[in-house]
């Protein structure tokens, strides 16, 4: 009996190992992304340069307006 849990634990180690390493390879992926967040990032980069663009015409504004007063 002895014999058996020190194999079962002699095994249980690499093999939880290999699990694990397998587990963490799934969870960071690779660098391949669908295209639905493809699509998305490509989104969120049109609207960061719509809202910089917003940005600088406000600013182009306020100086205006103040240059005004």
């Amino acid at each position: 009996m002895e014999n058996l849990s020190f194999l079962v634990a002699l095994l249980a180690c690499p093999l939880m190992m290999v699990i694990m390493f397998f587990m963490m390879r799934k969870m960071h992926g690779t660098n391949e992304h669908s295209p639905s967040d493809r699509r998305k990032t490509e989104e969120l980069h049109k609207n960061v340069s719509e809202l910089l663009e917003q940005n600088k015409q406000l600013v182009k504004e306020i100086e205006s307006i103040k240059r005004s007063r």
